[in-house]
């Protein structure tokens, strides 16, 4: 037998070559033109918190008020309209935070197992309180901080005058335990900002958050969680 290849054979292996070097350079140029990756989805926005628990008691913000750069003294609580009071001026602005707590566990909770402390700016600024005997003319009659609290019973009402820079955006405010609470940890919730009402900022209006011993409520202007 001889060792040649016919023509045909020839032929056969050339149209084969040709064949895998075409599907070849399909594959590369599909592996060259590669779709890009799907984007990465985007981070899911942190929602605010209005509400914390702090052991058996649950703290719920009721409202956070811009009362501008002055503290009336035509808006003082009524024990208070008699006296000889002056208005409160500051180059910033006062804002007014009022929380309730109420008492979601088995037994009555000791004096001084809630309180809220310091304003917390998105910079990290912090504020704290102004001090009762600065703002007590300001502050409602049935201001129960720190009080203890009876198992189901209507949550009780916690306000608190703050001084912050009007730069300040994204405030929140701690919810403090108290001392005999050694397991938990202080905790924050975002402050929804409105502005002030034209009467005293404790005046009843329409809330989200309702105290039903409390007759305080608020319409929100949304100035943030700012």
């Amino acid at each position: 037998m001889s060792g040649r290849i016919g023509p045909t054979t020839k032929k056969a292996i050339i149209a084969t070559s040709i064949i895998l070097v075409f599907i070849v350079g399909i594959i590369i140029v599909k592996m060259a033109n590669k779709p890009p990756a799907p984007p990465l989805p985007k981070p899911e926005k942190p929602k605010p918190v209005y509400e914390v628990t702090i052991g058996d008691i649950k703290v719920s913000l009721v409202k956070a008020v811009d009362l501008g750069n002055r503290l009336k003294a035509s808006d003082v609580s009524k024990e208070f309209k008699h006296s000889n009071i002056k208005d409160r001026v500051t180059t910033e602005k006062f804002i007014e935070v009022v929380v309730e707590g109420q008492n979601i566990g088995k037994e009555t909770t000791p004096t001084g197992a809630w309180d809220i402390g310091n304003i917390i700016d998105e910079k990290g600024r912090i504020f704290q309180p102004l001090s009762k005997n600065e703002v007590s003319f300001w502050l409602p009659e049935n201001n129960n901080c720190q009080m203890k609290l009876k198992p189901g019973f209507t949550p009780s009402l916690c306000a608190k005058i703050y001084e912050v820079a009007k730069i300040s955006k994204k405030l929140k405010v701690e919810v403090l335990p108290g001392s005999s609470a050694k397991k938990e940890k202080k905790k924050l919730i975002d402050l929804k900002l409105e502005q002030a009402m034209p009467q005293h900022s404790f005046a009843p209006a329409t809330s989200t958050t309702s105290s039903s011993n409390s007759g305080i409520s608020s319409t929100s202007v949304d100035a943030n969680v700012k």
